[in-house]
C-alpha cells in the first residue's frame, strides 16, 4: 500500500509479484495478482487449493458489490453454516469453497460482527475500496502467522517476513532487541519480528491502515473476556469435550484433497486419531518420525496405538545422516531465525505426509489448554506452597540462594567445587524472589534475563487470575504457543505446501479448557486428566504409560556428529557469530569435548547467522 502518488501500475505488479514469489512454497497451485495506481494498494497471493481448487476460488478475490477485495490464508472450518445462513438471505456463490463466503460474510454483516462468527485459522487482508481502509485481521490462536509495517512511505503486510524482504528495498535493519530475545528464548517474540519496524500482528487483532494517518490496532477476541465457563451450563466435562473435539475433527477433516494425520502415540496425538476413529475417519494416513537412539523413537509408542485403534501408520527413520543433510537447509524453511531443534522432525514428517496427502491433522495444543507442562505441576505444588511462606523465610532463603556461588568459591578449593550445585541453588533463589506467576514462568522457563523481552510478553496474565496454575497455562497459550509451537508446525509443513490443522485449537475447546477447575486437569501428580480420561476411552491406560517425550531430539550428538561441519562454519567461520560473540568459541569447544551440553544455545546461534547470511542482513 503507497500513497506517495508516483508508483505506476507495473511498478506495484512487479513489486507483489517479487513478494509472492517469496511465499511460492506456501502456495505452490497457482498466483494471484492485483494492483490499483490510482489508490496506491496491491494485493498479491499463492494459492493452495484445498477447498475449490477451480479458478473460481482464486485470490485476489472481489465481493459482489465491488466494495471489498481480499486475499487470505487459512481455513474457515464453519464456512457451509455461514453459506445456509447467507443464502437464506439472498446470497449466491459461485464457488463452493470457504474464499468466497468468507467475502459474502465481511459484506452482509460488516467486519466486526463477521470475526466473531468465525471458526478457523486464518490471516486476512481485506481492501474497502469505499472507505480507502486496509483491514489486516488474525485468529484467535495465531495458528497463521501476518506480519506488517511500513516500508519507507509504504505499508507492507505478508503471511511471512521473506515477502515483506523482497518487496521494496527500505533500509531494512536487524532489531537488536529482537535478536537479544531470540537467543534467550529460541524464538523471536511477538509482537516483535527480527527486522525493526516490522511486527508481528497478535493473535486475535487486527490492524487498520488509512493513507495519512498512523495504523491503528483493535482486538476483536481476547481470552480474559471469552466467557470460558459457557460450555460447562448445560452438560458434564467429559461430555462436554467429547462433544467438542469430535465436532473440530469433523470439521477439519473437509477437505476437496486427501487428508491425514500426525500420530506420536502420545496423549495428544492419540485424542486426535481417537476421535478420527471415532467420527468414522479410521480411513485416514497417519504419520510419524524415528529415530537411530533408542530414547528418542516414537515409532513403538505410536505402532502400539494404531494398531489398537485400527488404523494405518506411515513410518520414517530420521538418520544422523539426515539430519546433516538437514540440518544446513532448515533455516531456509523459516522465514525469521528459529531454534526449536524439534523442527527437525517437523519437517521430516510433513515432507513424509506430503508425499500423499495436502492436509494433515496435528495434536498441537493439549499441553497449553490442559496443564501438560511439567511446570504446570510445579504451579500446581511446589510454587504455590512457596509463595504461601511469610516473607522472612522467603527472604532468608532467597538471600542464601543468591550468595551460595560466592560462599562456595571462598570456602572450597577449585577441585572441589561442584560442578552445577551454585547454578541449581541461583535457580531456586530466583523462583524463591519471583512475585508473579509471569516472572516465575519465566525463571522456569530458563529465559534469564528480561530486560530484552517486550514488557507485554511478562504483563500477559496480569489481569487473568491470581492463581499460578491458570496464569502459567495463560503465559503459555497467549506466548509459546502462538510464537514457538505454532510456527515450527505452520513454517515446517508450509515449506512443503502441506496445510497443518489443529483439532484441539478450535476455539470452543479453548474456551471450554480455560474454563475447567483443576481437578479436571490435574489429578494424582499428572496433566491433561480430562484429555487422558477420554483417550483411555480408545486406548488402555497400558498401552499409554510412557515417559513425556515432547518432539525431542538427539541434537547434541548430532551437533558433534552429522552437523559438525556446518555448525563449525556457522560459529567460526567468515561471519560467523564469533565475529559478535566472542565467548561462542569456549562453548563450541566445551561441548565438542563432552564437557557440557550447549546444544540448544549453539544451535540458536547457528540459525542466526544462517538467517543473517541468508537475507545479508
Amino acid at each position: 500500500m503507497d500513497r506517495r502518488g508516483a508508483v505506476s501500475q507495473s511498478d506495484l505488479l512487479d513489486s507483489v509479484t517479487r513478494m509472492a514469489a517469496a511465499l511460492s512454497h506456501r502456495g505452490p497451485d497457482g498466483e494471484g495478482v492485483w494492483a490499483d495506481a490510482g489508490e496506491g494498494v496491491a494485493f498479491g497471493f499463492r494459492r493452495l487449493a484445498i477447498m475449490d481448487p477451480s479458478p473460481a476460488g482464486d485470490q485476489p478475490m472481489l465481493s459482489v458489490s465491488g466494495r471489498y477485495r481480499m486475499v487470505f490464508n487459512g481455513e474457515i472450518y464453519n464456512f457451509e453454516d455461514l453459506r445456509a445462513e447467507l443464502i437464506a438471505a439472498g446470497g449466491r456463490f459461485e464457488s463452493s469453497g470457504d474464499t468466497a463466503v468468507l467475502l459474502a460474510a465481511f459484506e452482509h454483516w460488516g467486519i466486526k460482527e463477521t470475526l466473531p462468527r468465525l471458526n478457523g485459522m486464518f490471516a486476512i487482508a481485506l481492501w474497502d475500496s469505499k472507505e480507502n481502509a486496509l483491514h489486516l485481521v488474525r485468529d484467535r490462536v495465531g495458528v497463521k502467522p501476518l506480519y506488517w509495517g511500513r516500508l519507507g512511505k509504504a505499508f507492507a503486510f505478508a503471511s511471512e517476513l521473506s515477502a515483506i524482504l523482497a518487496g521494496p528495498d527500505a533500509g531494512f535493519e536487524v532489531d537488536p532487541g529482537a535478536k537479544e530475545a531470540f537467543l534467550m528464548l529460541g524464538y523471536v517474540p511477538a509482537p516483535l519480528s527480527i527486522v525493526k519496524g516490522i511486527e508481528k500482528l497478535l493473535p486475535g487483532q487486527g490492524v487498520t491502515a488509512v493513507a495519512g494517518r498512523e495504523p491503528s490496532r483493535w482486538s476483536w477476541w481476547a481470552l480474559a473476556d471469552a466467557g470460558c465457563h459457557t460450555y460447562l451450563e448445560d452438560d458434564d466435562p467429559d461430555a462436554t469435550f467429547e462433544r467438542l473435539l469430535h465436532d473440530a475433527v469433523k470439521r477439519r477433516t473437509r477437505a476437496d484433497v486427501p487428508v491425514g494425520a500426525f500420530l506420536s502415540g502420545g496423549y495428544d496425538s492419540t485424542a486426535v486419531a481417537a476421535a478420527l476413529v471415532a467420527t468414522g475417519h479410521q480411513d485416514l494416513r497417519f504419520y510419524t518420525i524415528g529415530f537411530e537412539e533408542a530414547g528418542y523413537d516414537e515409532r513403538p509408542h505410536a505402532e502400539a496405538v494404531a494398531k489398537h485403534l485400527g488404523v494405518g501408520l506411515h513410518t520414517q527413520l530420521l538418520t544422523g545422516k539426515d539430519a546433516g543433510d538437514l540440518g544446513p537447509r532448515i533455516a531456509d524453511w523459516f522465514d525469521e531465525p528459529f531454534a526449536d531443534s524439534s523442527q527437525f522432525p517437523m519437517a521430516a514428517v510433513s515432507a513424509m505426509a506430503r508425499r500423499d496427502v495436502s492436509v494433515a491433522l496435528s495434536g498441537d495444543g493439549g499441553d497449553e489448554l490442559f496443564a501438560g507442562y511439567t511446570r504446570h505441576l510445579w504451579a500446581d505444588g511446589k510454587w504455590r506452597h512457596l509463595i504461601d511462606r511469610p516473607n522472612w523465610q522467603l527472604r532468608a532463603l532467597e538471600w542464601g540462594g543468591r550468595h551460595a556461588p560466592t560462599l562456595t568459591n571462598a570456602l572450597m578449593p577449585a577441585s572441589s567445587r561442584p560442578s552445577s550445585g551454585p547454578r541449581g541453588i541461583q535457580f531456586i533463589a530466583a523462583l524463591l524472589a519471583a512475585r508473579t506467576p509471569s516472572d516465575w514462568h519465566g525463571q522456569i522457563t530458563a529465559i534469564g534475563e528480561r530486560a530484552a523481552l517486550p514488557e507485554a510478553w511478562f504483563k500477559v496474565a496480569q489481569d487473568v487470575s491470581k492463581d499460578p496454575l491458570m496464569s502459567l497455562r495463560y503465559i503459555d497459550f497467549m506466548r509459546y504457543l502462538p510464537d514457538d509451537i505454532l510456527v515450527k508446525l505452520d513454517r515446517s509443513s508450509m515449506a512443503v505446501g502441506l496445510e497443518a490443522r489443529d483439532p484441539l485449537l478450535d476455539y470452543r475447546l479453548v474456551e471450554f479448557a480455560f474454563g475447567l477447575d483443576r481437578g479436571r486437569m490435574i489429578a494424582n501428580g499428572l496433566g491433561k486428566t480430562i484429555l487422558r480420561k477420554y483417550v483411555h476411552r480408545y486406548v488402555p491406560e497400558s498401552k499409554m504409560k510412557r515417559p513425556k517425550q515432547g518432539f525431542s531430539i538427539p541434537l547434541g550428538a548430532w551437533l558433534r556428529g552429522p552437523l559438525k561441519a556446518y555448525v563449525d562454519d556457522c560459529l567460526l567461520g567468515e561471519n560467523g557469530a564469533i565475529a559478535e560473540y566472542s565467548h561462542i568459541e569456549g562453548l563450541w569447544r566445551a561441548h565438542l569435548a563432552g564437557r557440557a551440553d550447549h546444544g540448544a544455545s549453539l544451535w540458536a546461534h547457528v540459525q542466526l547467522v544462517a538467517w543473517q547470511r541468508r537475507f545479508g542482513l
